[in-house]
C-alpha cells in the first residue's frame, strides 16, 4: 500500500463501510452481472487512430506540407494522389482527437 497506514479509526471506518457493501446483495448481483462494454467498431477505430503518438503526427503534417508544396508544382496524377492519400491521413488523425474526447462525453465515459 502507498503512502501512511491507515489509524484505528479509519481501518474501523473502513471495515464498517466494507461490512455494509458485502451484506448489500443487489449490490453484489449488479457488481457480478456487470460487464465492460465493447466498443464497436466505429469507436474502436476512432480510438485507435487518436492515440497516434505526437512525433507521427508531426512527421505527417511535414509530410503533408512536403507534398502538397510538390503536387502543386509538378501537377502530375501521381504527385496529386500521393497528397491526397497523406493529407487525408493527416487530417484524419488531426480530427480523431478532439471527436474521441466528443464521444466519450457523449458516452458518459
Amino acid at each position: 500500500m502507498d503512502g501512511p497506514a491507515l489509524s484505528w479509526r479509519e481501518r474501523k471506518i473502513l471495515q464498517e463501510i466494507e461490512a455494509d457493501l458485502a451484506a448489500d446483495a443487489r449490490l453484489a448481483r449488479e457488481l457480478s452481472s456487470m460487464r465492460r462494454g465493447r466498443l464497436r467498431w466505429p469507436d474502436a477505430l476512432l480510438w485507435a487512430v487518436a492515440r497516434v503518438p505526437a512525433p507521427v503526427l508531426t512527421a505527417l503534417v511535414a509530410l503533408s506540407v512536403a507534398l502538397v508544396m510538390v503536387g502543386a508544382h509538378l501537377g502530375t496524377p501521381a504527385a496529386l494522389g500521393a497528397m491526397a492519400v497523406v493529407v487525408a491521413a493527416t487530417l484524419s488523425v488531426l480530427l480523431a482527437r478532439p471527436l474521441s474526447r466528443l464521444v466519450a462525453r457523449r458516452h458518459g465515459r
